[in-house]
């Protein structure tokens, strides 16, 4: 297998940014009704595409075809994968749905579903991930991670940066952090999910 340099994978996604866009817009056409069921928004899907864009780019094999076919079937495969993750997500608890954080578990005493949180409501969603990154074990999957991922990881969730400050300081593009975000965050519950803790 042929592997592209980080900057050869750079050059190859800037080149195919539109190509994900036009993928997404068709494959939101396609799926309307889901899109609107489900409240998909525009701007998060856009966010799904390029991430699979980038991921399209550590994938690619030049021998095995044109990018913008393997492109294209990547962006509409990781789209479908959140409709389905969605529609799971909307089945919520069945009928034991809780009707607020208090609620008591099915099958727990005295267990609640605000029990299961890690971090404060008030929080941010990076707060928590900071709260779980402060394990070490989690940190040692942080340090595993290729470049570019763990150094986003750790300016967006740790040092609390924004996209657009995390790109300045990298250099890359403001889509490239969110691929790269998302890239690094699904190998983490990959591992996560090996050693047993929770992300």
């Amino acid at each position: 297998m042929i592997m592209l340099t980080l900057a050869e994978r750079e050059r190859l996604f800037a080149a195919n940014e539109k190509l994900a866009f036009s993928a997404c817009t068709h494959w939101v056409r396609t799926n309307k009704g889901f899109v609107e069921r489900y409240n998909l928004q525009r701007d998060d899907l856009d966010s799904v595409a390029l991430a699979a864009l980038w991921m399209a780019t550590e994938k690619w094999n030049p021998s095995r075809g044109a990018f913008s076919t393997i492109a294209t079937l990547a962006v509409h495969s990781r789209l479908k994968h959140v409709l389905r993750h969605h529609s799971t997500a909307k089945r919520g608890f069945g009928e034991h749905e809780p009707e607020s954080l208090d609620a008591r578990l099915p099958g727990a005493d005295s267990l609640t579903l605000g029990d299961t949180l890690r971090a404060p409501l008030s929080e941010s969603p990076e707060r928590a991930v900071l709260g779980a990154i402060i394990n070490p074990v989690l940190w040692q999957a942080v340090e595993k991670l290729p470049r570019g991922q763990a150094e986003v990881i750790r300016l967006r969730f740790v040092e609390g940066l924004s996209v657009q400050e995390t790109a300045a300081r990298m250099g890359v593009k403001y889509n490239n952090v969110s691929a790269l975000a998302n890239s690094g965050i699904k190998k983490l519950r990959a591992a996560c999910q090996h050693l047993d803790l929770w992300v």
